[in-house]
């Protein structure tokens, strides 16, 4: 599933998708993705905007992160622990039955997992 945007605002909500593969990309705007629950691999690329990216609960998550120095990721929702200096991955991940695999970049921008506020 490819998803991508260019001067806009993409809401991409798969909750209850069964979707193998993901490309999300937004460009000069802002973005939220809600991921499923179930195993998936991602290529998520925030440029110059905003992007919110919700996790449920349960699901395994590894990011291997390609960041601009200017960009900024909140982790601390996502109860995701850092590996080394590109990889982060959820605590239950070795156990997790659905497990996402994710590269994101961002450049000039910021990216929140699972924002106190949501992502609707």
């Amino acid at each position: 599933m490819d998803a991508s945007t260019n001067l806009g605002d993409l809401r991409l909500d798969l909750t209850g998708a069964t979707a193998r593969a993901l490309t999300f990309s937004t460009n000069l705007g802002s973005g939220s993705l809600t991921l499923p629950d179930s195993s998936l691999t991602a290529d998520v690329t925030s440029d110059l905007g905003s992007l919110k990216i919700c996790v449920p609960s349960g699901v395994g998550l590894r990011v291997t992160t390609k960041n601009d120095t200017l960009a900024s990721i909140s982790w601390g929702g996502a109860g995701l622990v850092k590996v080394d200096e590109t990889h982060y991955q959820s605590t239950g991940w070795s156990t997790a039955v659905n497990r996402i695999e994710m590269t994101l970049s961002t450049n000039l921008g910021s990216v929140a997992f699972n924002p106190s506020a949501g992502c609707r």
